[in-house]
């Protein structure tokens, strides 16, 4: 009964059908590439870069387009001055920014994960009782193929090639390595383009509701989706309480690793783990974009095709946006942008304090802890949309 239910609301609903097969198909990143002449650095493809068009584009369009009567869009006075305010800094940013190409596809992208937001935001009642029910389904097959990837040491392929499983090997040059009494395995990447993804999917996925995210987050081996997780449980219960000082907090330490990343690029040699010497140097370069455009930035998206132009020359490991997302809309669009982002983020966890969704505040917080970190939230399709759909139910 509960199928012949389900089947006869889709029918009623058709934006309910293609919100379900967006939800079911989050992992995805089967998606047609372009490569532009303005998606190469010093000649060099960068995946960021390339407009895409993947599978989740297509839903995500066709479920806005299905509900735009149901929108009823009638901004109040507040709401237009707003608007107008948003769509001047989009305007500004972009004929400032080193490539408006990049920026302008980076503002579109931005607005499909709006439009995302918006109908999450306006069917709350009916996605807080179909997201439980649904996230399990992509979530068994990530955990099936990133236990395959882990087993196998590399890529299964077949019939996961369509989710857009990429090829590797446990010998795969740059593959992301794990140890454990000194026995080398592969980090499963599932679907996504690195296991640090994987994680932050999982443990986000885990607190809206999926129990099946955990052992994904256990499984990826990103620290800083461990890291998080523990913080998170330690922060839950005091939340509602310190919200504000944890936004503040995160911002102002973020701000301070460009100075700091300033004082290691000078040093020559430094006993500092790779990985974090790295993205120290990447937050130093944030800190020389935020220098060059303090209020609107180098442009959406802008980040990479301005680390030539910086004083640290670094390998092609470089060319990838800071590993932090504070410091990476603060490089992109300046004081402002990071001022209307905190906004953003403050509104949402204010919000979630006075309303159903209040046990979903932490799915936030897990956001901005493993963004202090990495800056997939912001640059890569599957933990966008995640993002997007957090916003929509707490916002």
């Amino acid at each position: 009964m509960k199928v012949w239910s389900a089947i006869s609301l889709f029918g009623q609903r058709p934006d309910l059908f293609f919100f379900a097969l967006l939800v079911i198909f989050l992992p995805s990143q089967l998606g047609l590439h372009f490569w532009p002449e303005w998606a190469l650095v010093a000649g060099i493809r960068v995946d960021y870069l390339s407009p895409t068009i993947y599978f989740t584009d297509i839903l995500a369009i066709l479920l806005l387009i299905s509900n735009l009567k149901s929108l009823n869009l009638k901004p109040n006075l507040k709401t237009k001055i707003c608007l107008i305010f948003l769509l001047a800094f989009i305007v500004v940013n972009t004929l400032n920014a080193i490539n408006p190409s990049i920026t302008i596809y980076k503002w579109l992208k931005v607005l499909e994960m709006a439009g995302v937001a918006l109908y999450v935001f306006r069917n709350k009642e009916v996605v807080a009782k179909f997201l439980p029910r649904l996230l399990p389904i992509p979530l068994f097959y990530t955990l099936i193929l990133a236990l395959a990837q882990f087993l196998n040491s590399g890529t299964v392929g077949g019939v996961f090639y369509l989710l857009g499983e990429r090829t590797f090997r446990i010998t795969t040059p740059g593959i992301a390595l794990g140890a454990i009494f000194d026995e080398t395995f592969l980090r499963p990447y599932a679907s996504f383009s690195h296991p640090n993804v994987l994680g932050g999917f999982g443990l986000v996925s885990y607190i809206l509701g999926s129990s099946l995210g955990l052992p994904l987050v256990l499984i990826s081996f990103s620290e800083g989706a461990w890291i998080a997780g523990v913080a998170t449980v330690l922060l839950r219960k005091f939340l509602s309480q310190i919200h504000r000082q944890i936004l503040l907090s995160m911002v102002l330490i973020s701000i301070l690793l460009m100075p700091i990343g300033s004082m290691v690029m000078q040093v020559t040699h430094t006993r500092l783990p790779e990985t974090i010497s790295n993205r120290l140097r990447l937050s130093a370069i944030a800190g020389e974009a935020f220098a060059k455009s303090p209020l609107i930035g180098v442009g959406l998206g802008n980040y990479i095709p301005f680390i030539p132009r910086s004083a640290f020359q670094g390998s092609q490991w470089f060319l990838q946006p800071a590993h932090n997302i504070f410091l990476l809309v603060l490089a992109e669009t300046g004081a402002i942008g990071l001022a209307l982002f905190c906004l953003l983020l403050f509104r949402v966890l204010k919000n979630s304090l006075v309303t159903s969704a209040y046990s979903l505040m932490p799915a936030v917080l897990a956001v901005m802890l493993t963004g202090m970190f990495d800056h997939y939230w912001l640059t890569l399709q599957q933990p966008m949309l995640l993002f997007a759909i957090v916003i929509g139910i707490l916002f």
